[in-house]
Order: C-alpha cells, then structure tokens, then sequence
C-alpha cells in the first residue's frame, strides 16, 4: 500500500491485485490497441486497468484475487 500526500489530499494506491509485464517486440507497442486487445481478450470479472511504464512495460491491475490468479494460471 503506498500512501500519497497531495496538500490536504491524501492518496492511498493498493498494488494487491497487480501484474507487471512486457511486450517482447521490435517495433513500438501502440498502447490504446493494445490495451482493448488485452481487456477484451481476458474477460476479467471487475475489469482491468492497464498502465503504460515506458520501455514496452505495463501494470496491469486487477479488483479480484481470482482475476489475478486467472491470468497466472492461463499463461
């Protein structure tokens, strides 16, 4: 759990339910194809959200444990 303090608002951001991972390819990842491929693929009960790092690198974050353990099992 990591705690941001923005002034007066705080900001509590949970990694509990987060993958990372990358995209093996030569050429640029075109991330709002990739990211509806992904979604769509994957059919996760909550949803997923997914966030470009940079470098071909994503955090894709889940809101179920069993969204989770889906995907690791699946791949």
């Amino acid at each position: 759990m990591w705690q941001i303090n923005l002034g007066e608002e705080l900001i509590l951001t949970s990694y509990e339910y987060c993958l990372v991972g990358c995209f093996l390819v030569a050429s640029i990842v075109h991330f709002d194809s990739m990211r509806n491929t992904m979604a769509n693929v994957w059919h996760s009960i909550g949803g997923v959200i997914i966030t470009d790092l940079g470098e071909k690198d994503f955090v894709f974050r889940y809101y179920y444990e069993v969204d989770v353990d889906s995907q690791i099992i699946d791949t």
